[in-house]
């Protein structure tokens, strides 16, 4: 499945790039009702198809390090002595999953409000979970 995204994706980016191009381009009034709805729906269509092109790219990048989290002086976390983690950065955290009844890596994003957390996991700790970043 994985390599048949990959083939997919010149495809969809060109799909992408096409709907912008005719957003910028169209003037819904100069349109007749029908095409005016076809072109609201594909436009409808343009967010999630860069999501699965943003996620296609992520997945594909290397594993750059992987490692315990651990709170460094300056009070942000990092994984081993590597960079620090800030609001906003993406992270894969390995996390039990109940309904699978394994460990899974979970992507999802740094923020700060009085302490660091996980958006997937708001009110977990993140001292000491297994993470790692691509």
């Amino acid at each position: 499945m994985k390599n048949e995204l990959e083939e997919l994706l010149p495809k969809l980016k060109k799909i992408a790039l096409s709907i912008q191009a005719m957003n910028e381009s169209i003037a819904m009034s100069d349109l007749d009702i029908e095409t005016r709805s076809e072109l609201n729906y594909l436009l409808s269509m343009a967010t999630p198809i860069e999501q699965v092109i943003s996620e296609v790219e992520y997945w594909n990048k290397p594993i750059k390090r992987q490692g315990t989290l651990n709170k460094n002086s300056l009070g942000r976390y990092e994984i081993g002595d590597g960079d620090n983690l800030t609001s906003g950065s993406t992270i894969e955290v390995l996390k039990y999953d109940s309904f699978y009844e394994y460990d899974l890596w979970i992507k999802t994003t740094i923020e700060h409000n009085e302490d660091y957390y996980a958006i997937a996991f708001p009110g977990m700790p993140l001292n000491g979970f297994e993470a790692r970043v691509r």
